[in-house]
C-alpha cells in the first residue's frame, strides 16, 4: 500500500534557515545513496530480508533519514507499526529540516498507513484529506491519487460505504491511476474497488475487480497485499453464499500470513476464517478460531477488532440457533460501538438484532424487530449506503410478513427491490422478488405469485445453489391450486436439485449448510406426500437426502471432485475472469454427471435384496416432520406408518437418552421408566407385534436417534436386542446399492495402543488383555507395532492394499469425538493421532471393523442427516460394518465383552447376529447380578453398516 519516489527533486536543493538545526549538511548525503531505492523496493516484497540488509550497512538508527525511512517502510510492510512509526517520524523530521517537502509527505503517508494498521477510526480521514491536498499543492497528482486509494479503503472498512463509493466513482481519480499509474497502482485501485463494491452490495463489480487485482499483485510480488486481496475476496464469497470459496480463500490467506509472520493479517484472517467455517456449520472450530483471534487483537492492542471477534461470535451463536445469547452479545456490542464513536458498526449490531428477532418466528419477536428497525431509520438514512437502506426495507418487510401484514410487507419489499436494483445487487433483488411471490401466495394471489417467481427463474437457474427454489415455487403454486400431483412432481425436482448440489460440495458441513436453506421445502414435501398417503414418495424424498457425503465417499468420485474444486479455488495465480463462474461451471457439470449416476430409491428393489440376504427382516425408517415423528415400517409385503407426537417433553427425553451427559441417569440406574417411555415412543405396538428373535431389524434413525443405545429399548417381550438382530444403516438407498464384501484371504489385524506420548491421555490397561483374547482365537491375528505406528504408515498399508487383505480390523485405544468438528475426532496412536479425515481416506474394501474404544459410535448429527462419527468414517473408507460403543468402555469389563463377542462370531458368520447373541448371552449369564445388567455396561455396542 506504500509507494515512494527514490530521490529528491533537483528544485529542493538545500535546507534553509531553522531547518538546518536538526542535522548538519556535511553529516548527510543530500541525494539518496545507491542502496536506498534497491532496499526500499526490496522492503515492499521481502521486508525481513530488507531489514537484514539494512542492518548490515552498519548505519546507526535515527542518524540518517534514508536509513530510517527505508527501515520504517520495511517494518510497516512486516506489520510492526509501533516500531515503524518511530523510524518514520525521525525520518520526517530530518527531511523537513532539509526542506525535502516531497519526502516529508511520503513519510506522513507511511505514518498514516501505520495508524490505519493500528485501527484508528474516522479521525484519520482528516489527516488523509490534508495529505491529499498537500500532494496536489506540490503538483503530484499521482501521489494524491495513491493516497486516495488508501483513504478509500479506510472509508469502506469503517462503514462509510456511501463516501467510499463516491470516491470510486470519481472519473478524474480513475483516469489518473489508469493513465499515469504503474501496474501496481492499477492493482491497488482495483483491490480498493473490490472492497468498496463488496460493502456496497455491488457483487458482480466486486468480483471482476478482485479477479483483475489479484494476478497483478502476484506479478508484482506484493505478498502482504496478495494476502489482503485474498482475505477481502473471501468476504465477497461469503456475501454471495459461496461458502466453500470463502473458506478456501481465507484459509490460503491465513497460511501465507502465518508463513511470513504478518501479525495483523494473521489476526484478521484467523477472525474471518472462523466466521467462514461457521457458515459451513463448523461451529466448534469457528469459536476456537475467534477466541484465538480475540487474544491476538488484545495483544496487538486493537480494541475495535476485539469487538469484531465478539460480533462474529454472536453471528455464530445466531447460526447455531442460540438466539437469546446472540441478542445479548449484539446489545452489549451496540453500546460498546457507540462508546467508541463507530455509528456504522453500532447500526450493524442493530440490524443483526432485528434479524435474530425475525428468525425467532413468533409474532412477539417480529413486532420487536419492527420497533427496533423503526427506531433507527433516521440513522440508516444518514449513515448507510443505498444498499444498507435496501437491507433495512427488506428486513422490515420480512417482519411484516411474519405478522401476516401482507400489504405492509409488499410495500417494503417493493422499495427494497428498487434500491437493490439501483445498486446492482442482483442476489438480494432476486431474494426479495422470491419473498414477494411467497407473500402473494399467502394472500391467495396465485397469478401474481407466479409472475414474481418467473422474474427470478433465470437468475436462480444460473446459480446451482439457488436452482431448487424455482421448482419449490412451482410446488407451492400447485399446492395453492390443489394440484397435488403437480406439486409432488415439483417437490421431487426441488428435492433432487438440493441433493445433487449437496453431493457436489466438499464435506458434511457444507452439505448440511445447503440443506438448512431447504429445510422448509423438505418438510413441506414430506408432509404433502404423507398427507396424500403416498408413503413410497415420502420415502423417496427422505432417502434422497440421507448420508450424502458418505455416499459420495463410497463412490470415490467425490474425493476427486473435492481436489479439483479446492485447487481451482486456491490457485491465486489464476487469471480467470471470475472465480464464481469457475465454481458455477464445475457445480453445473457435476450436477449433470450425478443426475445420470444416482439411482432413486426403489422399494421393490430394496425388498428383493432383503429377501436375498435374510430369512426374516423388517426395516424401520424414522422421519421428523414439524412436531410429529413418523415411523415407517417395511416388510416383504407391507408398508405401514405410525405417528408419535414430538412434544417438548418427548424431545427432551430423546435428547437425554442420546446424550453422554445423561448416560448414567438414563442407562445406569434402577428406575427404567424413562427408557420405557422412549421405547413406547419409538416402537409402537404394530412394530413390536412383528418382532422375532431371528429377524434382522434394519434401523434408519433420524436426528438424536443416531446416538441412541437401541439394544436397551424395551419391547413387550424383553429388550430389543433379544427380539431382533439390530443393524443401524445410514439409509435404505445406500444399503440397497452397497457392494458385497470381497472374500479376504487373511485373518485379523490388531492395532492396540496402551501408552501415549500425549500426557493428557491415560494408559489403557485393558489393551494387553484384549490382545491375549485375540491370540486365542482360531482366526489368526497380526498386530502392528504400536510404538512405531503412525497415521502415515496406515495410509501406506492402505494404498498398498495390505489393510483390505484382512477380514477384521480390530483397534483398541483412546477415541474422541468433539461435537461439530470432524477435524477433532480421532483415534489415539502412541505418538500420533488417526483423525476422522485420515480414516475416511483408507481403503478397507468390505472389512469388519471393531472399535474397542470410547465414543466409537458416538455421533454429531448435522442438518440433512449428515453424521460425524468415527464409525461413519470407517464406512466411508469402505468397511462393510463397524461394531463400536456409543459410550465410554469399561476398562475392567471390556476384555470380557470382546472375548464373548469373538465366541459368538465363531458360531455365527453374520457379525450382526453375533453381536445380538453377545448381548443376549451377557444378559443370560448375569441374570442374577443386577449391577451387571445395567444397559450402561452392554447396550452401548452397536453394529452400523451394510453387513458382511
Amino acid at each position: 500500500m506504500i509507494q515512494y519516489e527514490h530521490s529528491l527533486p533537483a528544485t529542493q536543493g538545500r535546507s534553509q534557515g531553522s531547518r538546518r538545526t536538526l542535522i548538519e549538511e556535511d553529516q548527510l548525503e543530500f541525494h539518496a545513496p545507491e542502496w536506498y531505492p534497491t532496499l526500499v523496493a526490496k522492503a515492499e516484497t521481502q521486508p525481513l530480508a530488507a531489514i537484514k540488509s539494512l542492518r548490515s550497512l552498519g548505519i546507526a538508527s535515527h542518524t540518517n533519514p534514508w536509513f530510517d525511512h527505508a527501515f520504517g517502510v520495511a517494518l510497516l510492510i512486516r506489520q510492526r507499526p509501533h516500531q515503524a512509526l518511530r523510524y518514520l517520524s525521525t525520518a520526517q523530521q530530518f527531511f523537513s529540516a532539509l526542506g525535502a517537502d516531497l519526502h516529508v509527505l511520503h513519510c506522513r503517508r507511511a505514518q498514516l498507513f501505520g495508524r490505519y494498521l493500528l485501527g484508528e477510526g474516522m479521525s484519520l480521514q482528516t489527516a488523509w484529506l490534508e495529505l491529499i491536498n498537500a500532494y496536489e499543492k506540490v503538483d503530484q497528482p499521482l501521489e494524491a491519487a495513491r493516497t486516495q486509494i488508501q483513504r478509500g479503503m479506510h472509508l469502506a472498512l469503517n462503514g462509510r460505504k456511501a463516501e467510499a463509493l463516491a470516491l470510486v466513482n470519481t472519473p478524474a481519480l480513475k483516469d489518473c491511476i489508469e493513465h499515469t499509474g504503474s501496474e501496481l497502482d492499477q492493482a491497488r485501485w482495483r483491490h480498493m474497488c473490490g472492497v468498496v463494491y463488496t460493502y456496497a452490495g455491488m457483487y458482480a463489480q466486486a468480483g471482476a475487480a478482485f479477479s483483475q487485482a489479484l494476478p497483478m499483485l502476484i506479478r508484482q510480488r506484493k505478498l502482504p497485499e496478495v494476502v489482503r486481496c485474498l482475505f477481502d475476496r473471501a468476504w465477497l464469497w461469503q456475501r454471495l453464499d459461496l461458502f466453500a470459496a470463502a473458506v478456501s480463500d481465507t484459509q490460503r490467506a491465513r497460511q501465507l500470513a502465518c508463513k511470513h509472520r504478518l501479525v495483523y493479517l494473521v489476526a484478521a484472517c484467523t477472525k474471518n476464517y472462523g466466521l467462514a467455517l461457521s457458515r459451513v456449520g463448523r461451529y466448534g472450530d469457528a469459536l476456537e478460531l475467534l477466541i484465538s483471534a480475540q487474544r491476538m487483537y488484545k495483544h496487538l492492542q486493537h480494541p475495535k477488532y476485539v469487538l469484531g471477534c465478539q460480533l462474529n461470535t454472536a453471528i455464530i451463536m445466531h447460526y447455531g440457533g442460540f438466539y437469546q445469547d446472540a441478542l445479548a452479545i449484539y446489545k452489549q456490542l451496540e453500546l460498546a460501538y457507540a462508546a467508541q464513536n463507530l455509528p456504522a458498526m453500532r447500526m450493524d449490531c442493530q440490524f443483526n438484532q432485528a434479524i435474530v428477532l425475525i428468525d425467532h418466528n413468533t409474532a412477539e419477536h417480529a413486532t420487536a424487530a419492527i420497533e427496533l428497525l423503526t427506531s433507527i431509520y433516521a440513522d440508516v438514512v444518514d449513515l448507510a449506503s443505498r444498499n444498507d437502506l435496501a437491507d433495512y426495507h427488506y428486513l422490515i418487510a420480512l417482519a411484516y410478513s411474519k405478522l401476516g401484514q401482507t400489504a405492509a410487507a409488499l410495500e417494503a419489499f417493493d422499495t427494497a427491490v428498487q434500491l437493490f436494483d439501483l445498486c446492482h445487487n442482483e442476489p438480494k433483488a432476486a431474494e426479495c422478488r422470491f419473498e414477494i411471490g411467497l407473500v402473494y401466495l399467502e394472500q391467495g394471489h396465485i397469478d401474481r405469485a407466479e409472475h414474481a417467481f418467473t422474474a427470478v427463474e433465470t437468475y436462480f437457474a444460473s446459480r446451482p445453489h439457488l436452482a431448487w427454489r424455482s421448482a419449490y415455487a412451482r410446488a407451492r403454486c400447485a399446492m395453492a391450486r390443489y394440484q397435488w400431483g403437480v406439486a409432488l412432481n415439483a417437490f421431487q425436482q426441488a428435492n433432487s436439485l438440493v441433493a445433487l448440489l449437496r453431493l457436489s460440495l466438499i464435506d458434511e458441513h457444507t452439505s448440511s449448510q445447503i440443506f438448512m436453506q431447504a429445510t422448509a421445502m423438505y418438510a413441506q414435501a414430506l408432509e404433502l406426500a404423507l398427507s396424500q398417503g403416498n408413503i413410497e414418495t415420502a420415502l423417496s424424498f427422505s432417502e434422497e437426502q440421507r448420508a450424502l457425503t458418505l455416499l459420495n465417499s463410497l463412490k470415490r468420485s467425490g474425493l476427486q471432485h473435492r481436489h479439483l474444486l479446492t485447487s481451482a479455488l486456491v490457485d491465486t495465480s489464476s487469471t480467470s475472469a471470475h472465480i464464481p463462474s469457475i465454481l458455477r461451471s464445475q457445480q453445473r457439470n457435476t450436477l449433470v454427471n450425478r443426475q445420470s449416476q444416482l439411482a432413486a430409491f426403489d422399494l421393490k428393489q430394496f425388498r428383493a435384496r432383503c429377501r436375498q440376504r435374510f430369512k426374516r427382516w423388517m426395516a424401520l425408517v424414522y422421519l421428523n416432520v414439524q412436531d410429529t415423528l413418523f415411523i415407517i415400517s417395511i416388510t416383504a409385503t407391507d408398508v405401514d406408518v405410525a405417528t408419535a407426537p414430538l412434544t417438548a417433553s418427548n424431545r427432551d427425553l430423546l435428547e437425554q437418552a442420546s446424550s453422554q451427559q445423561h448416560e448414567l441417569y438414563m442407562y445406569g440406574g434402577i428406575d427404567n421408566s424413562r427408557l420405557q417411555k422412549i421405547s413406547q415412543l419409538l416402537l409402537p405396538p404394530a412394530v413390536q407385534s412383528q418382532l422375532h428373535p431371528d429377524q434382522h431389524l434394519l434401523i434408519v434413525p433420524v436426528g438424536a436417534m443416531h446416538r441412541l443405545a437401541w439394544a436397551a429399548l424395551y419391547t413387550d417381550r424383553g429388550r430389543l436386542c433379544q427380539q431382533a438382530y439390530l443393524q443401524i444403516i445410514p439409509s435404505l438407498r445406500l444399503w440397497q446399492v452397497a457392494k458385497p464384501a470381497p472374500p479376504q484371504q487373511h485373518g485379523g489385524l490388531f492395532v492396540g495402543c496402551s501408552l501415549f506420548q500425549d500426557a493428557e491421555l491415560e494408559p489403557l490397561d485393558f489393551v494387553s488383555a484384549e490382545w491375549q483374547v485375540l491370540q486365542q482365537q482360531p482366526l489368526p491375528f497380526h498386530a502392528l507395532d504400536a510404538q512405531t505406528l503412525s497415521s502415515t504408515q496406515l495410509e501406506t498399508l492402505s494404498a498398498n492394499g495390505q489393510l483390505s487383505a484382512y477380514r477384521i480390523f480390530h483397534i483398541a485405544s483412546h477415541g474422541q469425538l468433539v461435537a461439530d468438528s470432524e477435524e477433532q475426532a480421532f483415534i489415539a496412536l502412541t505418538a500420533d493421532r488417526l483423525r476422522y479425515s485420515d480414516i475416511a481416506q483408507l481403503k478397507l474394501d468390505g472389512m469388519l471393523v471393531i472399535l474397542s474404544l470410547c465414543q466409537g459410535a458416538a455421533a454429531t448429527v448435522l442438518s440433512g442427516e449428515e453424521i460425524i462419527s468415527l464409525n461413519r468414517a470407517f464406512l466411508a473408507a469402505g468397511a462393510a460394518g463397524v461394531i463400536a460403543n456409543v459410550w465410554s468402555v469399561d476398562d475392567e469389563l471390556q476384555p470380557q465383552m470382546v472375548e464373548l463377542l469373538y465366541q459368538c462370531m465363531q458360531e455365527h458368520s453374520d457379525s450382526v447376529i453375533a453381536l445380538a447373541h453377545m448381548q443376549r448371552r451377557w444378559l443370560e449369564r448375569h441374570a442374577d447380578e443386577p449391577a451387571m445388567l445395567q444397559p450402561l455396561i452392554w447396550a452401548g455396542f452397536s453394529f452400523c453398516g451394510f453387513g458382511q
